[in-house]
């Protein structure tokens, strides 16, 4: 685990534990979630960037190994109040079987397998607003296809971030602009254009 200073204000106890709910609905191979709950007295007020690694069985056997699916799969929390799996960024490195993930909040997190969406018509934001100073870490956008094209703009035609959607359909905006700067308060147009079409929508920053 790499902590940002800035995480906690004061001295925090953080412990890991086995998990095996499978609330997520995903299994390698058929066979176990690969899962694990984190706890603490207090939630991050920046993101927490996890380390963690696959066993090699994990990593090959059959159409539900890690490495297969590796374009698709995201660390995802559970959201025990609303029943969700929010998606996580989420990088697979291959040559020495590790996944990292930034960690937003504490709760149960399960490796998933998130196909892309085939259109634009259910593309969710969340959170929004996004309140930077409230430990909310970063923007989520899901249900895109792969390698859409996402640019944020200022009401005045500014652009302030641009990336593409992954394999997945993920994307994230931590609410910095091009210079790494948190946006200031205001309206966003999320432009996000794919072969499927064009859809824009608004992103709500509270400083």
């Amino acid at each position: 685990i790499t902590i940002p200073k800035e995480s906690f204000s004061s001295e925090t106890q953080i412990a890991i534990a086995r998990s095996n709910t499978n609330s997520c609905g995903w299994l390698v191979e058929g066979t176990h979630p690969i899962e694990f709950a984190v706890y603490a007295d207090k939630q991050p007020k920046e993101p927490i960037t996890l380390d963690f690694y696959y066993a090699q069985d994990e990593a090959y056997t059959g159409t539900n190994s890690v490495d297969t699916n590796r374009t698709k799969l995201v660390l995802a929390r559970y959201n025990p109040v609303t029943g969700q799996c929010l998606p996580l960024e989420t990088t697979i490195n291959q040559s020495n079987w590790k996944i990292t993930a930034k960690l937003n909040h504490f709760s149960i997190f399960q490796l998933m397998l998130l196909n892309p969406s085939a259109n634009l018509n259910n593309v969710k934001i969340y959170p929004n607003p996004f309140y930077v100073n409230r430990g909310q870490g970063f923007v989520s956008l899901t249900g895109m296809p792969a390698g859409a094209n996402i640019k944020i703009y200022t009401l005045n035609g500014e652009k302030v971030y641009e990336t593409s959607s992954e394999g997945s359909g993920t994307a994230y905006w931590s609410g910095k602009n091009r210079k790494g700067q948190f946006a200031g308060s205001g309206i966003y147009l999320c432009v996000i254009k794919s072969d499927a079409g064009k859809k824009i929508l608004k992103i709500a920053v509270e400083r």
